[in-house]
């Protein structure tokens, strides 16, 4: 018995480990780096009036350094959210519902990933990361980060890639999707 929860929690840490590095539901995600900037100057509403598009369909992009950081913050949340609730049950707390934390996640992150992936996590692999819980979200603080850059643009993705530590010794490159949902950009 005791043998089968510890496969499921190694199992479901290898889920995380590859949701984090951006291999979801088999989908080659293969980034081609382009140019982030075609050139064209003015607001995404200009530019899609200008190219015949509808005003409303291309929503607003921010530059990439707010991207960098939006990123590096919803790391920094989630972390927090997680390690706390670790703690939690490790000092013999119950931890927060995760409907009562379901809204700050929701602030940085895609429904789909809060509701499926981020749900399943907090409530079954907690104890598998422990106190290495920052290697789940690696881009949590800039000390752990060798570099973060905005490598492709679409009208409703931004496509992040960068490099971490993922454990004490190793890092790794890892993308991260930024999606326009529920009029705001958020991790997905």
């Amino acid at each position: 018995m005791q043998k089968s929860g510890i496969l499921v929690g190694i199992l479901l840490v290898v889920l995380l480990l590859f949701m984090v590095a951006g291999c979801r539901n088999g989908v080659d995600e293969t980034v081609v780096e382009e140019p982030v900037s075609s050139g064209e100057s003015g607001t995404a509403e200009e530019r899609s009036v200008r190219n015949g598009q509808k005003e409303a369909s291309v929503p607003d992009q921010p530059d990439d350094e707010v991207v960098v950081e939006m990123v590096i913050q919803a790391h920094a949340v989630a972390l927090d959210i997680f390690f706390s609730a670790f703690e939690d049950g490790f000092l013999g707390v119950e931890p927060t519902p995760f409907d009562e934390v379901r809204p700050t996640l929701i602030e940085h992150y895609s429904e789909r990933l809060v509701d499926k992936e981020f749900k399943q996590f907090y409530e079954e692999s907690l104890w598998a990361w422990g106190y290495e819980m920052h290697f789940a979200f690696p881009f949590f603080d800039r000390e752990n980060i060798i570099d973060l850059d905005v490598k492709k643009r679409e009208d409703t993705r931004i496509v992040v890639r960068g490099t971490a530590y993922v454990n004490y010794e190793e890092h790794d490159t890892i993308t991260q999707h930024l999606i326009y949902e529920n009029s705001r950009w958020v991790l997905d």
